[in-house]
């Protein structure tokens, strides 16, 4: 239930949002696990200078796991 009202806020360009969903997404919380998407909400929240999404998506890249993608792995182990 909380993914959905995530989702709405995300949709509206809420930062906070965009980084409580993608986590939702990295942890199966309530949503069907997406790494992609996951890494995707981070990335739209750190470019409006979410401190947090900026943290969550370098543990992405620093876990080496973006490129995994196009292999269908997950790009982030965990979210902090």
């Amino acid at each position: 239930m909380a993914a959905h009202f995530l989702r709405e806020a995300a949709d509206l360009g809420d930062a906070a949002a965009q980084c409580w969903l993608a986590t939702c997404y990295a942890e199966g919380w309530g949503v069907g696990p997406d790494q992609t998407e996951a890494a995707n909400l981070y990335a739209m929240a750190a470019r409006s200078g979410y401190a947090r999404a900026q943290n969550n998506l370098a543990v992405c890249y620093a876990d080496g796991k973006r490129r995994a993608a196009a292999l269908q792995r997950p790009i982030c182990a965990r979210a902090s």
